[in-house]
């Protein structure tokens, strides 16, 4: 991903699930500035908006995914918080070359580093983390298709997961 869409497509899909519409320019806006580590005074100013809207803007932002996740997501957490869930994956990110993911942007590189190595208790965190999505976003009204298109999951894998929830 060489400018941030598949991430804004997740983005897209998580708040339209939570809230009956899609992100709007300003809100793409934002997740891409904050995924290139800029500032609410840059994102303003490159979008001709008042840093102090663009805050606000940003603080409902952050509510919905809140909501959605069932925790707290900032501005500086929000990237740590879906690749933690297993919602956005290191591969769609970007290239992977030995363990390091980068992201490229117009401005800006960002590199992830990944955990030397992944631990069972991680991969039990993370099923659970996607199960407990999964059921939140059948209780929203989300259909098993949607889902498996947020999670990148086959229906299968959905299934699975929602019967270990009940």
């Amino acid at each position: 991903m060489s400018d941030g869409k598949d991430f804004l497509k997740v983005a897209d899909s998580l708040i339209f699930a939570e809230r009956g519409k899609h992100l709007t320019d300003v809100e793409a806006a934002i997740i891409i500035g904050v995924l290139n580590n800029c500032t609410y005074s840059e994102i303003a100013h490159h979008q001709e908006f008042t840093e102090g809207h663009i805050k606000d803007v940003s603080s409902r932002l952050w509510q919905s995914f809140s909501k959605l996740l069932g925790e707290e997501v900032t501005k500086k957490n929000l990237k740590s918080t879906l690749l933690r869930r297993g919602i956005v994956n290191f591969s769609t990110y970007g290239t992977t070359n030995n363990g390091v993911i980068t992201v490229s942007s117009q401005t800006t590189n960002i590199t992830i580093y990944p955990p030397e190595s992944i631990t069972n208790a991680f991969l039990k965190g993370q099923q659970t983390a996607k199960r407990e999505t999964a059921v939140k976003m059948m209780q929203i009204g989300m259909n098993i298709e949607q889902i498996c298109q947020v999670l990148d999951l086959s229906i299968e894998e959905i299934n699975l997961l929602i019967g270990e929830a009940e």
